[in-house]
């Protein structure tokens, strides 16, 4: 076949390219033995309107809108694994818009940078040299740009429009998908960057050093995250879309689809992830790998798994865990205590009611009024907090000789909760932040407990997490615990399991981002709360945010 004269019914294809299509010959007439029209080294235009299609173009776009994303995201203090979602995205439509310039520019445009390398001097059209299988076509469009030449070469393997059709739509999903990965990369290393400067603000090399340690530490867990988030719904979409690509390039390779080859295509390309990253590292151990290897290996243990959760927390918000405890609260707004009453007997429901039809009372806080819904908890603490404000509760002088302590810190944690659950902006970017430990406080009375006194989860991060300690009127940090100053490195690390559970401890610690700690003050006369910045020694550094 290599020695066959090219005539506009046969197929070339470009290595840069995505579909295959013909050459448009410039001969007028034909001869009337064959009606056949041969190409020539004079054309260098197809016969297709989106000619050879560019892959290049589609990387180059994808890699700059990635690039862009990272930027925007980065400049309103959009962090984390989140980053990854939001690149892999841009990296995509990047790499679809680069489609359409590619066809834009390819062709007519580019045709003038086209060449052929030989040519059959012993059969002319009209005196011109024809063209056979064994030659080839340079196209020099990107060398100026310092990339290397793309090379145009007979397909005899594509006989038709369909095939030429099926094996364009493949790369062009192909490539998409690596646009996605060239995303995804960047956006890795944006967030492990942004984790990086800002493990080093807070903690100096040290804390670069423990934000290494638990990325080394979570890859394992990143690992079987992404194995199962690739089963969850869009997980299996994009299997489903991988199969349907593995079949149009099998089409467009063999032109044949029989009832076996169609089965066989839809599992290869359904189970190509876990057989490509094979591939991927075979390749790299024989050093034979590509960009596309080594990227492929690094998302494998990066949270990109976890990066698409936070996306779609911060874009469509997510139900409060607390929420959900119905066994907690019951339906109809009554608190259960021992005897299935309030601590003072009273029924919150009616109390609700008289509050939201009566006015606010004298130095009840603003906090109160949150637009958003609440779980029963919050609603209690919002009352027990408005009672010690309106001077109806008591925190000291009341009788009890052990209760003054108690109730002040209890005051001061359940005062932090409303001020931590209503910020709505943080770093410049629209946020929520709730509470993820366990044991929220709901009572001034309530028994008093060790250790970290609130831990928050913001679902438009950076920070992922906000660890925080309560003080209410002249208390300070404890320098001097067992596991060193409070708030410190290990002081939080023994207390963390306890504050969250286990998993979700692990998570915290493994952050890309880390956690911020933050120390809550609240003023003794006026309710007002202090926000202040802790380092990993337990210091306080200034001003938080």
């Amino acid at each position: 076949m290599a020695n066959k004269i090219i005539t506009e019914d046969d197929f070339f294809q470009c290595s840069g390219g995505m579909m295959p299509s013909p050459f448009q010959s410039k001969q007028l007439i034909v001869k009337k033995t064959d009606s056949a029209k041969y190409i020539t080294k004079m054309d260098i235009s197809t016969l297709s309107w989106v000619d050879f299609g560019c892959k290049k173009v589609m990387l180059l776009y994808a890699v700059v809108a990635a690039v862009a994303a990272l930027v925007a995201a980065l400049c309103v203090a959009t962090g984390g694994a989140a980053l990854i979602a939001i690149c892999a995205i841009a990296g995509a439509a990047g790499a679809a818009l680069g489609a359409v310039i590619g066809t834009l520019i390819c062709g007519q445009l580019v045709a003038p940078t086209r060449k052929w390398l030989g040519s059959k001097s012993n059969f002319q059209i009209l005196g011109i040299d024809t063209i056979t299988g064994d030659h080839y076509m340079e196209c020099d469009a990107f060398v100026m740009l310092g990339m290397s030449p793309e090379f145009i070469t007979f397909a005899p393997n594509i006989k038709s429009w369909g095939q030429a059709i099926a094996s364009g739509v493949a790369n062009f999903i192909g490539k998409i998908f690596e646009g996605m990965m060239a995303g995804a990369l960047i956006g890795t290393t944006g967030a492990a960057l942004s984790g990086l400067a800002g493990a080093g603000i807070t903690g100096g090399w040290s804390g670069v050093g423990r934000a290494v340690l638990q990325f080394a530490k979570s890859m394992p867990k990143n690992f079987v995250g992404n194995i199962v988030e690739s089963f969850s719904g869009f997980g299996l979409g994009m299997r489903g879309v991988m199969a349907g690509q593995n079949v149009l390039a099998t089409y467009g390779e063999t032109g044949e689809m029989s009832a076996e080859t169609f089965d066989k295509a839809v599992s290869d390309g359904f189970w190509s992830m876990e057989t490509g990253s094979v591939e991927s590292v075979k390749n790299i151990f024989s050093g034979q790998g590509t960009w596309q290897d080594y990227g492929g290996v690094v998302l494998m243990f990066s949270p990109v798994g976890e990066g698409k959760k936070e996306l779609e927390d911060s874009l469509f918000g997510k139900t409060d865990d607390l929420a959900n405890r119905a066994d907690d609260a019951d339906i109809s707004g009554k608190v259960d205590d021992a005897d299935g009453q309030t601590k003072d007997g009273e029924d919150v429901t009616v109390r609700r009611q008289a509050d939201a039809e009566a006015p606010k009372k004298e130095g009840g806080s603003d906090a109160y009024e949150m637009g958003k819904s609440k779980n029963p908890e919050q609603l209690i603490q919002e009352q027990r907090v408005a009672d010690v404000e309106n001077g109806t509760t008591l925190l000291e002088g009341y009788g009890e000789k052990k209760g003054n302590y108690t109730r002040k810190g209890n005051y001061g944690e359940m005062k932090t909760d409303i001020y931590m659950e209503n910020i709505t902006e943080l770093n410049g970017k629209d946020v929520e932040i709730r509470r993820i430990s366990e044991d929220r406080v709901v009572d001034v009375d309530q028994k008093g407990h060790q250790g970290i006194d609130g831990v928050y989860e913001n679902t438009n991060p950076p920070p992922k997490y906000i660890i925080v300690e309560s003080k209410y009127g002249s208390s300070d940090l404890n320098p001097n615990t067992s596991d060193g100053p409070q708030m410190s490195d290990p002081w939080v690390d023994r207390r963390l399991d306890d504050a969250v559970g286990e998993v979700k401890a692990d998570e915290i610690r493994t952050n890309l981002g880390g956690y911020e700690r933050v120390l809550s003050q609240i003023d003794k006369n006026t309710g007002e709360v202090t926000l202040s910045r802790i380092d990993t020694g337990g210091n306080v550094t200034g001003q938080w945010p």
